[in-house]
């Protein structure tokens, strides 16, 4: 068993609940950190099942570490994003060394999203496919005339407020938004960049506010001590 994610630490927690019960034994292999640990534990050969991020573990079945020939199941979670131009190249190669799907490989996909171009990419790798939505619109003629775009939907029971402001604002109204709703739990915030991200944390704590940050300018441990705290 495969799972090629971008977050998986949080996906192999998942797997170590439920696993348990299952008697699955679970490896997480990602980038940031040392591959010795990593190598050490796949030569155990006793894990069912590996979570990783593309990269990595393509490194480590290129360096003869980690060997997919037998991955009955493949999950590619956020697939829309696995499949895009970052990540196309390493989870092609990566489904090239697993079981092939005429051998009886099972493929399963998650996604926020499933725009045309992902789902013409994805038929490749799957058998007869069978689509499971979860808050589903359809949107006519996104995907061409008369076409419908499968469009997934928020859950109508989270509520939504949009503001349109000028740039100059924005951190003002941010703060202003923080303060009104500090004492009703944590709040995430959503930055464009990795800059920006690691500017608003500095700006957010002058300002007195209890803040950590999680961008691509951070080695993987200063990202994991950023979730313990949050």
């Amino acid at each position: 068993r495969s799972t090629p994610c971008p977050s998986p630490t949080l996906f192999r927690s998942v797997l170590q609940e439920f696993g348990a019960v299952a008697g699955l034994r679970s490896l997480v292999v990602y980038g940031g950190v040392p591959k010795y640990d990593q190598k050490a534990e796949l030569k155990k050969r006793d894990v069912d099942c590996i979570v990783a991020t593309p990269g990595r573990l393509k490194d480590l079945v290129n360096e003869g570490a980690c060997d997919l020939s037998k991955v009955q199941h493949l999950v590619l979670d956020e697939a829309d994003r696995m499949l895009d131009m970052g990540f196309e190249e390493d989870v092609k190669f990566i489904i090239s060394q697993c079981l092939p799907k005429e051998d009886g490989r099972q493929t399963a996909m998650f996604s926020a999203t499933w725009p045309a171009s992902i789902q013409e990419i994805a038929m490749n790798y799957m058998v007869n496919p069978v689509r499971v939505y979860v808050g589903f619109e359809a949107i006519v003629g996104s995907n061409g005339e008369n076409c419908v775009d499968d469009s997934l939907s928020a859950n109508k029971r989270v509520e939504q407020n949009v503001e349109v402001i000028e740039d100059r604002r924005r951190e003002q109204r941010l703060v202003e938004l923080l303060r009104k709703n500090q004492k009703k739990g944590r709040i995430l915030v959503f930055a464009l960049y990795k800059k920006e991200a690691e500017r608003l944390e500095y700006s957010l704590k002058r300002d007195g506010f209890k803040v950590c940050s999680i961008h691509g300018n951070k080695n993987q441990h200063a990202r994991t001590q950023a979730l313990q705290e949050f």
